[in-house]
């Protein structure tokens, strides 16, 4: 699958392998930058054949370990 965040292709070609049983599953961690507010995410299949059966999508902020920056003023 093609996977893209706002337009932009994040993930070319980002393959599955088949599980053992429908009851199995795989999971992939994409790392991208994200805007403020509102993002597109679109996973295309680039197979004849399709793509996985997707189940959910996590989203995650990363920890910085830094407190965020006050404003002196």
């Amino acid at each position: 699958m093609d996977v893209t965040v706002n337009g932009v292709v994040v993930a070319p070609g980002l393959g599955f392998d088949r599980t053992p049983a429908w009851t199995d599953w795989e999971s992939r961690t994409l790392v991208v930058p994200l805007h403020f507010g509102f993002n597109t995410v679109r996973a295309t299949a680039t197979t004849a054949d399709g793509g996985p059966n997707v189940d959910s999508l996590e989203v995650q902020q990363p920890a910085t370990g830094q407190a965020p920056a006050l404003d002196a003023n």
